[in-house]
């Protein structure tokens, strides 16, 4: 796990997106750590590589980090929630069907289609 600490942000990436192929429970922290990048796009493949865990607590995760101003992140957290089907989501996600960017409102529209029941 230490390539997801490497200087480069190319071997960071790479490492974070491995992590999250394989969803081994040993790697959670390290890539909870990988939220607070400021690196943006490194910040949104760990938000992708969690959510492939079967941790409960990533759906919370996922709904705090839709607070966040950038655009970018908010979005990868509602990604995210779609693909985990997370249905305490849908009162948040629901708050974003009216935001002035479409990208936003496309993505909280897919997200909630894919909430389970």
């Amino acid at each position: 796990m230490l390539s997801a600490n490497d200087q480069e942000i190319e071997v960071r990436a790479a490492a974070i997106k491995g992590l999250g192929r394989r969803a081994d429970p040993r790697s959670f922290g390290t890539l909870l750590q990988k939220l607070n990048e400021t690196n943006v796009s490194l910040r949104v493949l760990a938000i992708d590589a969690l959510s492939k865990f079967k941790d409960k607590n990533v759906g919370d995760i996922m709904i705090n980090l839709l607070s966040e101003k950038n655009l970018e992140i908010v979005m990868a957290a509602m990604d995210a929630l779609g693909n985990l089907g997370e249905s305490k989501a849908e009162g948040p996600l629901i708050q974003f069907l009216s935001h002035q960017d479409h990208r936003v409102r496309g993505r909280a529209a897919l997200a909630l289609g894919s909430l389970k029941d």
